[in-house]
């Protein structure tokens, strides 16, 4: 394929909706009564409208709507192939490239998978099926040999959901084939596009995509708008060191992985966000806590986070009674475990065996 220019240097459970059955699911399975009943949907419903947004010549973001587990998309068209920066899940892919080809007739040829995580990489065979290479950091590759196919095979809402069952069962894993060094550029002397690795952040292999002419940067999941933030495979620490050199690109339009579209304030927030949960983590440590000590202190976090404006929009207002996948007690537990060494749940807890039987999907980066 031609790559003019190429130079290296459904209506699904929304992720609200999700967190608050979490609690539900868990409870059930741990005193033995039936979950509630979860609305019925159908992946295969068209959103009422897939409204592309023109940020500039030739280039598009599309945000998830806010009834499916999707990923916000982008796409940047070239002379002669357009670039879609995500590859979002199975049907979200299947809905999302009419979208792309009602604003250009460069077809795709080339899909970025800013991290492995299903909701951003489960759409790969389809747009292999269509004709494009996939891309990603050259450390995905592992991710998927580490965590694939049991997360696609063992997601829990999987089991309450049979929706998101009939999805998951028609995903065909497909890791990239492209892997790229920490910068990559794709230039066609109008268009630029630098893909970017600065380190483990939100997963070992974050990918972003700056666009240095527009200041427009898609961030994946390093950055989010919103109380989104996953921590199951977090490197916590280094992230606040990522979003250094995120905020130091100068960017003045941010298309997050999840959430309405940003700024630079975006970044700035999401920085402070995680600051102020690594600082409030340590205070507890430095006056002898200890993960039980943590975990009782996640409502006096929450109010002190909520109490901040900066930051209260990414603060989670409903925790399960676990370190689960959307909870503050998990991001805390995420900062307690990297500063101390020690998991976050006690061997043996009840805690720790709910939390080990769903760790592909929730807690693995939590009980050590």
């Amino acid at each position: 394929m031609p790559y003019t220019g190429l130079v290296m240097s459904s209506r699904l459970l929304s992720r609200s909706t999700l967190l608050s059955s979490s609690a539900a699911i868990a409870a059930a399975a741990l005193i033995n009564r039936p979950a509630p009943a979860v609305a019925q949907v159908d992946p295969h419903d068209t959103p009422a409208k897939l409204t592309p947004i023109k940020l500039a010549p030739g280039v598009f973001a599309l945000l998830a709507p806010q009834d499916r587990i999707w990923c916000n998309l982008s796409w940047v068209v070239f002379k002669d192939y357009t670039l879609v920066l995500d590859g979002g899940t199975h049907f979200e892919a299947e809905q999302v490239l009419p979208v792309i080809k009602s604003t250009t007739d460069v077809p795709v040829r080339l899909v970025l998978n800013t991290h492995h995580h299903g909701d951003h990489s489960y759409g790969n065979a389809f747009w292999v099926e269509n004709g494009a290479t996939v891309m990603g950091s050259a450390a995905i590759r592992s991710e998927y040999a580490r965590l694939e196919p049991k997360r696609l095979h063992e997601w829990p809402a999987a089991k309450v959901v049979p929706q998101f069952a009939a999805e998951l069962a028609e995903t065909h894993l497909h890791p990239p084939s492209m892997l790229l060094p920490t910068r990559t550029a794709f230039d066609d002397g109008d268009q630029r596009v630098e893909l970017l690795h600065f380190g483990p952040a939100h997963t070992t292999a974050d990918t972003l995509a700056w666009l240095p002419k527009q200041k427009i940067l898609a961030t994946g999941d390093v950055v989010v708008n919103g109380p989104l933030n996953v921590v199951w495979d977090a490197h916590a620490l280094n992230w606040i060191k990522v979003l250094d050199q995120v905020e130091a690109l100068g960017a003045r339009t941010v298309i997050p992985g999840h959430g309405p579209m940003g700024d630079a304030s975006t970044i700035v927030g999401q920085r402070a966000y995680f600051i102020a949960l690594r600082e409030g983590v340590r205070q507890i440590i430095a006056q002898g806590g200890d993960a039980s000590i943590v975990r009782a202190a996640v409502p006096k976090m929450r109010a002190a986070l909520l109490a901040n404006p900066q930051i209260a929009r990414w603060t989670i207002t409903n925790d399960t009674f676990l370190p689960d996948l959307f909870s503050l007690s998990g991001q805390m537990g995420r900062f307690y475990s990297e500063l101390t060494g020690k998991p976050y749940l006690a061997a043996g807890s009840l805690e720790e065996r709910y939390a080990a039987s769903r760790a592909n999907i929730c807690c693995a980066a939590l009980i050590g």
